[in-house]
C-alpha cells in the first residue's frame, strides 16, 4: 500500500492466495486482516471480499495499528491503553468542561427507562471524549472500538448491583470534571476502569476463546 502498488478501492487477494505469498497460515492472514480493519486501512463487502479503503494511506500510520483480537495479553495491553488514554480524557474533561458541558455530562448519568445500562455508560464515556476536545485523542481510542465493545457484552451479563457500582464510579468522575480538578478526575478514571477488570471477568472473557 505505501509502494502504491495497492490503491484505495483495490481488491485484496484471497486469503489462500496471500498465506501461500507471504509463506505464513491461513489464520495467521486472517489475524492481520482483523487488524488492518480495526484501523480502517481494509475494509471487508460480504460476498465480494476485502477492499482497501479510501483513507489507507493516512490510516496506516496509525499507532494502533499492531492491534489484535482479544487474547489473554492483549486484553491486559487494552487495559492500560484505556487507563492511559481515557484517563487523560477525564483529566482533558475536567481542565476544560464549560458549565453547558458539566450539566450535559450530568444529564447522560440520568438513567433513561429501558435504556440498556451498559449503552448508557458507553454514552457517558463518549460525552467524556467530546468535551476533552483532542481529535486525535478520540481517533486512537476509536481504533480500539470493537475491543471495547466486546467486553460490553460481557459487562450486560453481569448482575445489576455490580452494574450500579460502575454508575457509582462514573458519578465520582463527574464530579471531579464539574469541580475542575483534572489529576483526581484522572484517578478516578482509572480505579473505575481497575474495577471492571474483575478476576472473574477475565476469566469469562477467556472461556470465549
Amino acid at each position: 500500500i505505501r509502494r502504491g502498488e495497492l490503491k484505495p478501492g483495490d481488491k485484496l487477494p484471497g486469503e489462500l492466495s496471500l498465506s501461500q505469498q507471504f509463506q505464513v497460515s491461513r489464520n495467521c492472514i486472517r489475524e492481520v486482516l482483523k487488524a488492518l480493519s480495526l484501523a480502517h486501512i481494509v475494509e471487508a463487502h460480504r460476498g465480494n471480499g476485502t477492499f482497501i479503503t479510501e483513507d489507507a494511506i493516512s490510516n496506516i500510520n496509525s499507532p494502533l495499528l499492531g492491534a489484535s483480537v482479544m487474547g489473554a495479553k492483549s486484553l491486559w495491553e487494552l487495559k492500560d491503553v484505556r487507563d492511559l488514554l481515557e484517563g487523560h480524557v477525564a483529566f482533558l474533561a475536567a481542565r476544560h468542561a464549560s458549565q453547558e458541558q458539566v450539566e450535559q455530562l450530568k444529564k447522560s448519568l440520568e438513567a433513561v427507562p429501558g435504556e440498556n445500562i451498559t449503552e448508557g455508560h458507553a454514552g457517558f464515556h463518549r460525552m467524556l471524549a467530546e468535551i476533552a476536545n483532542n481529535k486525535l485523542l478520540t481517533r486512537i481510542l476509536s481504533s480500539v472500538q470493537e475491543e471495547m465493545d466486546q467486553l460490553r457484552v460481557k459487562y450486560g451479563k453481569l448482575p445489576k448491583a455490580v452494574l450500579d457500582t460502575y454508575t457509582a464510579e462514573h458519578e465520582e468522575i463527574y464530579r471531579m470534571v464539574r469541580d475542575h480538578q483534572p489529576e483526581k478526575a484522572r484517578e478516578a478514571m482509572q480505579r473505575h476502569i481497575d474495577a471492571a477488570w474483575t478476576d472473574t471477568l477475565y476469566e469469562g472473557l477467556m472461556d470465549r476463546q
